[in-house]
């Protein structure tokens, strides 16, 4: 019997949290819940911002003064390698100065003739690469 009573006692206080419960939990509770209401709002907002950068995204357009309208910035695949290629080339050459000053400065002699033999080995075959690319993509999109 006493056991019902607890229980009785127990669902009646989650019904009604405030009419059982010290006033120090109906506090923290009432923080806890506003801070969840908060939350969901910020998390809401969120969605929002996300939903309208993936739409501004799906299409990249830019207003022109000259001509008054939108003109819309798809670059074509060809292109987009040759930025990439040139992207990763400039990134090659700037890490491979680092790590020549660091070296030079370092006094590690070693590693430094090792960068001087590996830039000597690869950076005529990549920069050629790298320049027939460009070529090749700006050839083709004067083409269009």
């Amino acid at each position: 019997m006493l056991n019902l009573n607890s229980q009785s006692n127990q669902n009646s206080a989650i019904q009604n949290p405030d009419s059982s419960l010290p006033f120090e939990f109906a506090e923290a509770i009432g923080h806890i819940v506003s801070e969840a209401q908060l939350t969901q709002s910020q998390v809401e907002m969120l969605q929002k911002c996300l939903t309208s950068r993936s739409l501004k995204s799906s299409r990249r357009t830019s207003y022109s003064p000259q001509l008054g309208k939108s003109i819309q910035d798809d670059y074509s695949p060809i292109i987009k390698l040759a930025f990439r290629v040139l992207k990763f080339f400039s990134l090659f050459l700037l890490g491979s100065g680092i790590a020549f000053v660091v070296s030079a400065s370092l006094q590690a002699t070693g590693v430094t003739n090792i960068l001087v033999g590996l830039l000597s080995y690869a950076f005529i075959p990549i920069a050629g690469m790298t320049f027939c690319i460009v070529a090749i993509s700006i050839i083709l999109e004067s083409f269009k």
